[in-house]
């Protein structure tokens, strides 16, 4: 079974976050999947001053060995696939996205990677 992680950004979509946003929303370790790949699972649906966007995401383990997690380690470059899922909330201002409101299945993808063990 799965499980979800929020996660909220204030600002334009690129813009960068500060150190402690990134260690916060790092669950998927740096440099996992450098090919991450990401997809619209569904049409966009905007009313209001929101939009919303179902996607789904994935790639492989090309990247470093991670070891400091409570749960488990990755070996460098193990080859292990991950495919997870989200969604996104877009609240818009004037025309521009203000904010990136996002729930991700990040423990699916850790699941996948070998880190975390289900029960």
């Amino acid at each position: 079974m799965g499980g979800s992680t929020p996660h909220s950004r204030r600002g334009p979509s690129n813009a960068p976050r500060s150190e402690a946003g990134k260690k916060e929303r790092r669950p998927i370790p740096k440099g996992a999947g450098r090919r991450l790949n990401f997809w619209g699972a569904a049409d966009l649906i905007a009313e209001g001053d929101h939009a919303v966007g179902r996607w789904e995401g994935g790639g492989t383990h090309t990247g470093p060995a991670f070891r400091d997690f409570l749960m488990g380690s990755l070996p460098a470059a193990s080859g292990r696939k991950m495919r997870f899922t989200g969604t996104t909330v877009l609240p818009v201002e004037n025309g521009k996205i203000v904010e990136e409101i996002g729930l991700d299945d990040r423990v699916t993808a850790l699941q996948q990677l070998g880190i975390f063990k289900a029960a």
